[in-house]
């Protein structure tokens, strides 16, 4: 395995984690603040940027992978019919990008539309769902050790 594509792919793992881990906080930050009516405070905001950062440095390192990188996609690319019916070159040349671009997508609209809201209950709410919305297709996109794609958990 070429060290550079292991590296990429190491922290591309490490960083679904850390993305995971604020994606979650935030969800249940927004959802006890909308229970307890709790104002929109400079700790939210410093999540959301957190959560932000981690999007996108998840999007670069997974754009990395896919686009120079990663032999798996180049031997995908290489033949696409065959690929659609393997489904771990499936998996990675289609349905984890798709999955992650979907999560991006949500995570950024519900962040956007915080920055946009005038009340913080709205602010909270938008989190909510965006970040819990990321979260369910960062799920969806995980390489479970269990499935015929997947792979380990943890990279060392």
């Amino acid at each position: 395995m070429n060290a550079a594509y292991a590296s990429a792919l190491t922290l591309h793992s490490w960083v679904r984690w850390l993305l995971v881990l604020v994606a979650a906080l935030a969800c249940v930050r927004s959802g006890y603040a909308l229970v307890r009516k709790r104002h929109y405070a400079q700790s939210d905001v410093r999540l959301a940027r957190g959560f932000t950062g981690f999007l996108h440095l998840q999007l670069v390192l997974g754009i990395l992978l896919y686009v120079v990188l990663s032999p798996v996609v180049r031997t995908a690319l290489a033949d696409p019919g065959a690929a659609m019916a393997s489904a771990p070159l499936r998996f990675f040349l289609i349905e984890h990008q798709v999955a992650a671009l979907v999560a991006i997508g949500i995570g950024h609209l519900g962040l956007h539309r915080a920055r946009r809201a005038t009340q913080d209950r709205q602010r909270h709410r938008c989190i909510l769902w965006g970040a819990g919305g990321c979260l369910v297709m960062i799920v969806i996109a995980i390489p479970w050790p269990f499935l015929p794609y997947g792979r380990a958990l943890f990279r060392f």
